[in-house]
């Protein structure tokens, strides 16, 4: 069984204390060997209790995954980087085996889960926008 845990940053009221809290879990996931981790920065839903408390955005459409339009955008961004690449290493650290097979999975398009399937996707539409697989991509 494949796990995932889905964290969400930035909400409002988060501080520094909640985001080492956030971290601290992540260790400990790692640890315990869960899968994958999923870090997705808050966007507010037209209607949401939230939403009131964001501004910034000029359109619905940046109310997306990433959304840049928020102040405080690369600071969590980079947080969410560094907090993805700590993960990785830890799993490496104590599930090596879990990580060592990455490579061959990626190759033979063997996914167990979503982290070892993205880069796949990102590649191929790559190679898809570039007109070196299917057909070209009209601009």
């Amino acid at each position: 069984i494949f796990a995932q845990a889905c964290f969400v940053l930035g909400f409002p009221g988060e501080e520094d204390k909640d985001r080492t809290l956030t971290r601290k879990m992540v260790f400990d996931l790692a640890k315990a060997g869960v899968s994958e981790i999923a870090l997705f920065i808050v966007t507010p839903v037209p209607g949401s209790d939230i939403h009131k408390e964001f501004s910034g955005y000029t359109d619905y459409s940046q109310l997306n995954f990433s959304p840049s339009w928020r102040r405080d955008y690369y600071r969590l961004n980079k947080f969410r980087v560094k907090l993805y690449a700590e993960f990785l290493w830890w799993k490496l650290r104590f599930h090596p085996l879990s990580i060592l097979k990455q490579p061959f999975n990626f190759l033979l398009r063997n996914f167990n889960t979503k982290m070892e399937m993205t880069p796949y996707r990102v590649l191929l539409t790559v190679l898809m926008l570039k007109g070196l697989i299917g057909k070209r991509v009209q601009k």
